[in-house]
């Protein structure tokens, strides 16, 4: 039986077979970073940081005071990475970019924190948790394969009901977000691995949601050329609250007040533009739907794996090169054809250009410029040496998953077929979702 896992973006990258191969068949990533990654990678740990300290009891200022000092070794290292080339974990950002992400993220936090702060009908049971386990058919019968995944957040609100949170960050508006991302298959994966890996249900997932951009000050608003009074050219993104501000250190004309009054009433009644909290529960039947489409998915997945497993052994058998542009090129040559091309995936529903088109297009050593090779598949699974699979006990103990490999130092240790790495059990195990699943 063949040993293969995947997860779910691996699943939706497989849309286009020529960018499943870069990706996870040749493992194979940019080494740059742009800035709306990095800045929602670091929001991500933010609000992780943030709920973490909530869930403890810790209260607004410890809230803050914890973000902070995580914000300060996030940047800092940030910082340290501009300053000279990282082959491992390069950035592509400069110091005045990140002094102003740093900045916006300052008052995302306290929108954040004055939005949801006194909110007590969620209670996080999980972060950052990683699951996996077998697909399986219509009739029950485990797959050759295991589908994994990082579940953002595992919560339940006051009414005893389990829900997954998926924390996006935007520049568009948020209702925008919703409608590019309408229908995304991760929530629903993550709730069929929480039913059958947990025995959890899972009734839906909520968008926690947060725009870009943080509400105008009174300064930003504009005044008339007399000074004396604000002008009725309201800045973008304006809140009620961020009015109010203005009007009482500006002040108005007597004669304007109902002008103001009917904005503010209007402001009062619209969807606050900066954070939104939507709640999508999951149709009748649509989590197994899922589970069968992964089942199905996987098989087409794993042909695609073995084909470049055996097109690497066959390299590595007859080249003595150790420079992975040379394989990629060969392996290209040899079986790149196998894999089509789906025009559709060239660009995504934000206007991005692929990352590989210059490879895709040449398939040449000097088309790889700006690529690096991982010794891993998952990424996201992958927490600096340590494999997070194992936080799944299952998963651990099945040997079908670990592969043995004779380390010339350390003599037989097992590998997880997962990301690659070491496979040793978590040190610290979520006791709070231990209890729950009890």
């Amino acid at each position: 039986m063949t040993r293969h896992a995947f997860t779910n973006s691996e699943r939706k990258k497989g849309i286009c077979a020529q960018l499943w191969l870069f990706m996870y068949g040749l493992r194979l990533r940019t080494k740059r970073k742009g800035n709306a990654l990095i800045f929602g990678s670091a929001w991500h740990i933010l609000s992780s940081v943030w709920w973490k300290t909530k869930t403890e009891g810790g209260n607004a200022q410890a809230r803050w005071h914890a973000c902070r000092l995580a914000a300060d070794e996030i940047f800092q290292d940030l910082e340290q990475k501009t300053e000279g080339f990282d082959p491992h974990n390069p950035v592509k950002v400069n110091l005045e970019d990140l002094k102003a992400m740093r900045s916006m993220m300052a008052g995302m936090l306290r929108g954040y924190e004055g939005r949801y702060g006194l909110d007590d009908t969620l209670t996080m049971l999980a972060d950052e948790l990683v699951v996996g386990h077998h697909t399986l058919s219509v009739k029950g019968n485990a797959g050759a394969s295991m589908v994994m995944g990082r579940i953002d957040k595992l919560i339940v609100d006051n009414y005893g009901q389990h829900w997954i949170m998926e924390h996006k960050t935007t520049k568009s508006s948020l209702a925008d977000w919703r409608f590019k991302n309408g229908y995304d298959p991760q929530a629903a994966t993550y709730a069929w691995l929480a039913k059958h890996e947990l025995g959890i249900e899972v009734v839906g997932v909520v968008y926690d949601l947060v725009l870009k951009a943080v509400s105008p000050e009174p300064k930003r608003f504009k005044v008339v050329a007399s000074g004396d009074r604000l002008s009725k050219t309201l800045p973008a993104h304006c809140t009620a609250t961020a009015l109010r501000n203005a009007i009482g250190y500006h002040g108005f004309r007597e004669e304007d007040q109902a002008w103001y009054q009917s904005r503010l009433i209007e402001l009062d009644n619209k969807a606050d533009p900066f954070f939104r909290r939507e709640f999508v529960r999951f149709t009748a039947g649509a989590v197994e739907r899922v589970g069968l489409e992964l089942h199905a998915e996987a098989k087409r997945l794993r042909a695609y794996q073995r084909m470049i497993d055996k097109a690497e052994m066959e390299y590595n058998r007859t080249h003595r090169s150790t420079d992975w542009r040379n394989k990629v090129t060969n392996i290209l040559s040899k079986v790149g054809h196998e894999y089509p091309r789906n025009a559709s995936a060239c660009v995504n529903q934000y206007g991005r250009q692929c990352s590989f088109m210059d490879l895709c297009r040449h398939q040449s050593v000097e088309s790889m410029a700006g690529l690096e090779m991982l010794p891993f598949k998952h990424r996201e699974l992958v927490d600096d040496t340590q494999c997070t699979c194992a936080a799944s006990d299952t998963l651990f103990r099945d040997p079908k998953y670990v592969s043995k490999f004779n380390d010339q130092h350390a003599g037989i240790i097992d590998l997880c077929i997962v990301c690659g790495l070491e496979r040793k059990p978590l040190l610290q195990p979520n006791t709070a979702l231990n209890h729950t699943a009890a």
